[in-house]
């Protein structure tokens, strides 16, 4: 719940991390209608939008729990409940609904839309699933979809106590998956299991099913649209997933239990997946639990599908790899129970629906101690755009970046190719009169990384926003730490259509607004979708030989994105990122080639980087800035300074960088460049020289 225009005395909020306790007599009250027995709606956290929380109007958000002592509130088969948030003479309205019959269901964990039902794990052949005996045969993909089947069959049969399920590790940092077909030479599989619950007294849930899709990047783009991101089709009694498509592009890919169907050859629709069909017990009204689950082949290097497809197949030629489909190291899963008595309602989410179950794979670790380039922090993503027939008075999307314990000093840029920053910033003065957003070129904009930053999406039709968030930590970050982002979009829908979820966005002051009530109007704002960027601090020696083999299998999909791509902007400069991390980990970035199994790293062993102290195995480099270069797409790569001893050339992409050396090339300012004396290329410290005194008589 968001309250909006507010300085912190006003709502009596004095610091920035209240207790539960402390936050009964500052958060907005609920009540419900019709009253719902034995449900309770208590503040949990605050999240304000400045954490320094100056005097100044600002955005508070404020989180909730609710809890259920027993289930004698529900009254009817589907009870819809009308949720009224009021403070300080405002109010808004939510809606959720209490559904009583009995239907298959996953669990999310203390995050509303990140599920502990949904894991996924990689293995080796002839690694051992823990808990089980059960290992990979061989290194084939048919050895892959039998080991899933075998996993899924002891997994159904298996006492529920100290079941193996419960072993698969769902921490961010643990349950890593690999895009790279090899690593030193040896195959990996990357799986998928999801675990769903049934409680019924007298009748079985038949006709299960799970379809698993992979997202090719984080997104907020995950709202069940059975049109395009979660098509299926049914047909002579089986149902089967489909390539989701939006603009004509592929966004969403299922994944199987079974082997693929060649679509060169044959359609899509002739796939089927009968590990993934079940039928569950209903137990005399103790919980039951079945088992589901898929290859995840995203490092796999056969081709499946084109970008931009037409039907469902057979597409003939010119298809790619998965592999080559997906847009970043890591990928989001979404899986759905498809129960046809208890059918998913479009625009539902996995926050909102217990049928959706999402799984967010985003880890991208920082080096300490180490130069700002490895401390720079790189995830693309998706966003859909605000929609272009908006009603009049309604709100615009907002993205709200929820920066978490992200420590104080970090400094983040958000680039997004397909939008003006210019509109973004003009959105943002209208609606927020304040906005921590600051312009860096035509496409890109920053901000400091703490506490909240909300930022107005503007509208647009067809295909999503591409973007690149980059975060940049600071120094003094220790290894051993980890931090969490969560990126929510929030929308609007109308009051009178499918309840939405509880509004994370409510009550706003109409004098921050000039005077537009944004929530009147049948306008009820929820969660489009979410995802969440997990950041541990490791060291150069663990990051090295990952992160090469990262930089060559993201340069073999590079090659495949054409120019006029969405993505092709966004995923060069994230390519150009991870070279840089190479850099900065002691790898040479020049000298690995785009391979899909992560090959193209030089084969001739990295030595284990040198770690160096303040002042120790450096050097420096004195002169002026001669000139700044530019790839043929117009960005930013590093600069030649003209030295004594002559000309050197050095490596950087950030646009930080850029303004600082474009004044030192303009103003002719001397500059000392310092570098490590292993990778003279690779800027570590850059000094600019007062000019001399006489300039200025």
């Amino acid at each position: 719940m968001t309250v909006d225009g507010f300085t912190p005395a006003e709502l009596g909020i004095s610091i920035p991390n209240p207790t539960p306790a402390q936050l009964l007599g500052i958060a907005p009250t609920f009540t419900v209608a019709p009253n719902v027995s034995g449900m309770s709606i208590q503040a949990s956290a605050l999240i304000p939008e400045l954490p320094a929380l100056p005097a100044q109007p600002q955005r508070f958000t404020f989180v909730y729990q609710v809890a259920f002592t027993d289930d004698s509130g529900f009254t009817a088969e589907v009870l819809p409940v009308q949720l009224v948030a009021a403070t300080h003479g405002l109010s808004s309205t939510g809606l959720i609904e209490l559904v009583r019959q009995p239907n298959p269901y996953m669990l999310d964990g203390p995050i509303s839309w990140l599920s502990t039902d949904t894991r996924v794990f990689q293995l080796k052949p002839g690694d051992v699933l823990p808990g089980t005996a059960l290992a990979i045969g061989g290194s084939t993909p048919a050895d892959a979809s039998q080991f899933i089947k075998d996993v899924l069959a002891g997994f159904n049969a298996a006492s529920p106590v100290n079941h193996p399920f419960d072993l698969i590790s769902i921490d961010e940092n643990t349950s890593r998956l690999e895009l790279s077909e090899q690593v030193n030479g040896v195959n990996v599989y990357n799986f998928a299991v999801a675990r769903v619950r049934y409680r019924a007294l007298v009748v079985d849930a038949t006709q299960v099913r799970a379809f698993f899709r992979i997202f090719q990047a984080s997104t907020t783009s995950t709202v069940y649209e059975p049109a395009t991101t979660y098509r299926s089709i049914a047909q002579a009694g089986t149902k089967i997933p489909l390539l989701g498509i939006n603009a004509g592009e592929v966004v969403s890919i299922p994944c199987f239990a079974e082997l693929r169907v060649n679509s060169a050859s044959s359609s899509m629709t002739t796939q089927t997946d009968p590990a993934n069909v079940q039928t569950i017990s209903h137990g005399s009204g103790e919980e039951h639990e079945a088992y589901y689950g898929v290859w995840l082949d995203i490092n796999q290097t056969q081709p499946q599908f084109p970008i931009m497809p037409t039907g469902d197949g057979p597409f003939g030629a010119g298809t790619m790899s998965i592999q080559q489909l997906v847009r970043n190291q890591h990928q989001c899963l979404v899986s759905e129970l498809a129960f046809d008595p208890q059918p998913i309602t479009p625009g539902a989410t996995p926050a909102s629906s217990d049928k959706l179950s999402q799984r967010n794979l985003a880890i991208v670790e920082s080096d300490n101690p180490g130069s700002l380039a490895s401390h720079r922090i790189p995830n693309t993503f998706d966003i859909k755009p605000t929609r272009e027939a908006l009603p009049k008075g309604w709100t615009p999307d907002e993205v709200m970046i929820d920066w978490g314990n992200t420590p104080a000093g970090s400094e983040a840029t958000i680039y997004l190719p397909g939008a003006q920053a210019d509109e973004i910033l003009e959105m943002a003065a209208k609606m927020y009169g304040m906005t921590t957003l600051r312009r860096v070129d035509a496409h890109t904009l920053s901000c400091l990384a703490g506490g909240a930053t909300w930022m107005p999406v503007p509208q647009g039709s067809g295909a999503n926003f591409a973007g690149l968030l980059t975060l940049d930590l600071p120094s003094n970050v220790k290894r051993g730490q980890s931090f969490t982002i969560v990126v929510r979009q929030v929308t609007s829908s109308a009051r009178k259509q499918a309840p939405p979820p509880p509004p994370p966005v409510g009550a706003r002051r109409r004098a921050r607004h000039n005077g537009n009530a944004f929530n009147e109007g049948g306008e009820s704002r929820h969660t489009l979708g979410a995802f969440q960027i997990t950041v541990p601090v490791s060291s150069k020696e663990r990051l090295l030989a990952r992160e090469e083999r990262n930089l060559s299998v993201l340069r073999y999909i590079e090659e495949s994105i054409p120019q006029k791509n969405r993505w092709h902007p966004v995923f060069h400069r994230y390519v150009g990122i991870i070279g840089d991390r190479v850099g900065a980990f002691g790898g040479d970035p020049s000298k690995i080639k785009p391979s899909p199994d992560g090959s193209g790293v030089n084969p001739e062993p990295t030595p284990h980087p040198k770690r160096h102290h303040p002042g120790e195995a450096r050097i420096g480099f004195v002169g002026k800035i001669e000139s700044l270069v530019y790839d043929r797409f117009g960005e930013f790569t590093g600069f030649v300074l003209d030295t004594e001893d002559g000309r050197r050339r050095f490596r950087g992409h950030e646009p930080e960088l850029e303004r600082v050396l474009s004044r030192a090339w303009s103003e002719r300012i001397r500059v000392k460049v310092v570098s490590e004396l292993d990778d003279e290329d690779r800027l570590e410290v850059i000094y600019l020289y007062p000019p001399p005194a006489d300039r200025h008589r």
